[in-house]
């Protein structure tokens, strides 16, 4: 699964239309309609404001807000087979008074998201584990520098008479600190 890096953003002029494309990470419905809803107040006077989503539990939504087009749905689609989730593409419209025709205006739709979601701009998702582990006091500063170099997030610690108890967040232990622990428990 792949999610964007940070919100994005970006405008465009076609044929004296203003297209202003906003792509933000959401994580439930809850956040998508506030996200629509803070779009929506802050561009009262355009002609159209699409979008689509799609969230890490598979639910999706895709508006072209009274436009001859498909262009959201089409992007849901690309969106599914990109794997990227967790996702919300609105595309606000200020109408220029020159009609684009439905193929040019599909076009300029999808351009504006995918314009944005370059390799730059997503990531594959990490996901990150809880483990507790147990090792001797001598090899403190030794795993201490491997999970250091390998992103952990150190939640507890206890040090007692010759032992280190951790508990730990980490996306998973490196190999090389295996051979000193004691006692490994993954938290599910």
């Amino acid at each position: 699964m792949y999610v964007i890096k940070r919100n994005l953003t970006s405008q465009i002029e076609v044929k004296k239309s203003k297209f202003i494309t906003y792509i933000f990470q959401v994580d439930s419905k809850n956040v998508v309609k506030e996200k629509l809803n803070f779009i929506k107040q802050e561009h009262l006077q355009a002609k159209h404001i699409l979008y689509c989503y799609l969230l890490k539990d598979n639910s999706m939504e895709a508006s072209e807000n009274k436009e001859p087009i498909s262009s959201m749905h089409k992007c849901l689609d690309l969106l599914t087979k990109k794997d990227l989730k967790n996702i919300l593409c609105i595309v606000v419209r200020y109408f220029g008074g020159i009609e684009l025709g439905a193929s040019n205006l599909d076009r300029t739709y999808i351009n504006c998201i995918f314009n944005l979601l370059t390799d730059d701009n997503i990531q594959q998702e990490v996901v990150y584990y809880e483990y507790y582990i147990k090792f001797k006091n001598s090899y403190y500063a030794l795993i201490k520098k491997r999970l250091e170099v390998a992103n952990a997030k150190i939640l507890e610690r206890e040090f007692n008479l010759d032992l280190v108890n951790i508990k730990l967040k980490i996306s998973h232990l490196p190999d090389d600190i295996l051979p000193y622990l004691i006692q490994v428990k993954k938290i599910l």
